[in-house]
């Protein structure tokens, strides 16, 4: 079991360093995909409605899928929320690694 430490510890770190690096990637997209969602809604908002055209209770007839899904696709809207629980499972492998890299002993000199 000792010889496979240094193979844990190192997995641990690279594992966690990539995952927070993923959360954090997730959260600027959220945030960029939420600008884009304000931007959408605020043109749909800003139409004006034709007399006569049928446009309901005063709002144009694309400001509702707009505002719930700015892409068209049919689905909901990304909000990253992801990000939380991969950040939280990055810094637990990393505190991990860390950890177990603390606890190792010290490599033998060079020379013998």
């Amino acid at each position: 079991m000792r010889a496979r430490t240094p193979q844990l510890t190192t997995y641990l770190l690279i594992c966690g360093t990539l995952l927070l690096a993923a959360a954090a990637g997730l959260a600027l997209a959220g945030v960029a995909a939420d600008d884009a969602a304000a931007q959408v809604v605020g043109q749909a908002g800003s139409a004006e409605i034709a007399p006569g055209s049928g446009g309901g209770a005063g709002a144009p007839a694309g400001a509702a899928t707009a505002a719930g899904d700015p892409a068209g696709t049919g689905g909901l809207p990304f909000t990253g929320a992801i990000a939380i629980p991969l950040a939280l499972a990055g810094a637990m492998m990393l505190a991990g690694g860390l950890l177990l890299k603390r606890r190792e002993p010290p490599a033998p000199p060079a020379g013998s």
